[in-house]
């Protein structure tokens, strides 16, 4: 979901509350309480009705794949070095 966004249709039991939530750690400023209430509650109603404007564009937010192929490749880099090092510290002794 994070990465396609949501499609219109059913929402969560009190999902303006998360979105409340959701504008608290985005630092979002509001006036008072309830003028965040109330952004909350139409937010969540226009993504019932209409769903994220990330998934009404079609297009994707590439937040896990390239992260963690990248975190992949580091790894198999550094475990690599380590053996090699091994290696070679093997060889010098004998």
């Amino acid at each position: 979901m994070l990465e396609r966004g949501r499609k219109e249709g059913k929402v969560p039991y009190r999902f303006w509350e998360v979105i409340e939530r959701w504008a608290v750690a985005k630092n979002l400023v509001f006036e008072n309480e309830r003028q965040l209430k109330q952004f909350a509650w139409f937010v969540s109603q226009k993504i019932r009705k209409e769903g994220t404007a990330l998934y009404r564009s079609g297009q994707r937010n590439d937040i896990f794949d390239t992260p963690f192929s990248d975190f992949e490749n580091r790894l198999s880099q550094r475990i690599s070095n380590l053996f090699t090092t091994e290696l070679t510290n093997l060889i010098n002794i004998f």
